[in-house]
């Protein structure tokens, strides 16, 4: 886990992805679910969102 300045800290925030499976997209999903900004997947592939999501679930982070 990254540790962000306060700068980037984004609590009480939502964030939408798409294209959030995917290389690019994940990294970006992580990054802001880490500034504690609520985020929502969105990606053609339902199988590769779910593991994101469940992945990201597990450290504590707020997705959907």
């Amino acid at each position: 886990m990254i540790d962000y300045p306060a700068q980037f800290s984004v609590p009480g925030k939502n964030a939408v992805v798409t294209g959030g499976a995917g290389a690019i997209g994940s990294q970006i999903v992580t990054a802001l679910a880490q500034a504690k900004a609520r985020v929502a997947i969105v990606d053609i592939d339902k199988e590769k969102t779910r593991a994101l999501a469940r992945e990201l679930s597990q450290q504590k982070l707020d997705v959907i």
